[in-house]
């Protein structure tokens, strides 16, 4: 949100007090349509004082061109906005992308992968071709290469650093084949804010697991 509210600093006119809406666009893009509305809900209700107008841009959505004209953040998913950079003929808002996060960056190792590097290669071509910069933001709790993401973001080595969270490590003994590992689990993280599992269908049993 920090990067966000810098960027829009940057088309605040004094003079008048108010933003230039008409001169930028925010990218926002999460892997799953259930993020891309919560982080809708998100930038409305932190943005809406602003004027800022958010739009979801998905498979299920039905918004028209004429709104996202009118939009200054797009939120949408990486099938659907590598769909819209590959229309050539259709530049009149991706030429106002001035910042484009992707969420789950991790990603890019993944099946969906290839689709997400087509999408930051052009956007970085696109940087090229009319040296209008573009900053690109990848956002990962699991990334431990880090580096190696920021040198295909042609990211400045210098300025390619991770925030860490600190959290406690646990790691438990489980002999008794009565009790399960989500059990054993649930008891010992109960004072903890945040667990991470490795698959979705891991993480439900985990919540779901009785004392």
């Amino acid at each position: 949100m920090l990067t966000v509210l810098d960027k829009l600093s940057k088309w605040w006119n004094e003079d008048p007090g108010e933003f230039d809406l008409d001169g930028f666009k925010i990218v926002y893009i999460a892997p799953m349509k259930a993020l891309v509305q919560e982080m809708v809900g998100s930038f409305q209700t932190h943005l809406k004082s602003f004027g800022i107008k958010v739009e979801e841009l998905t498979g299920d959505s039905q918004t028209t061109k004429q709104q996202i004209a009118k939009t200054q953040i797009i939120v949408t998913t990486i099938e659907k906005w590598d769909v819209i950079t590959r229309k050539s003929t259709n530049t009149s808002y991706t030429d106002l992308v001035c910042l484009v996060i992707i969420d789950e960056i991790h990603l890019l190792h993944n099946d969906r992968g290839p689709v997400l590097k087509a999408i930051i290669a052009c956007t970085i071509r696109r940087m090229e071709q009319t040296n209008e910069f573009v900053c690109l933001i990848g956002l990962s709790t699991t990334l431990p290469n880090f580096q190696d993401v920021a040198t295909f973001l042609r990211v400045d080595e210098k300025k390619a650093y991770s925030i860490s969270m600190q959290l406690t490590s646990l790691v438990v003994s489980n002999s008794s084949s009565s009790v399960s590992w989500n059990q054993v689990c649930y008891r010992k993280v109960l004072d903890q804010p945040l667990v991470f599992v490795h698959s979705r269908k891991e993480a439900v049993k985990t919540a779901n697991s009785s004392i």
